[in-house]
């Protein structure tokens, strides 16, 4: 899994939220066109 890479690069919070960020706005857009 790649939980653990992200636990041993805890440094690199900035591009772990950036990804966790993308990854909701993903999931909201899919989300709105299946309410329509």
């Amino acid at each position: 899994m790649s939980s653990a890479w992200i636990l041993e690069r805890g440094t690199d919070l900035g591009f772990v939220y950036a990804m966790i960020i993308g990854v909701v706005i993903v999931l909201l857009l899919v989300w709105l066109k299946r309410q329509r």
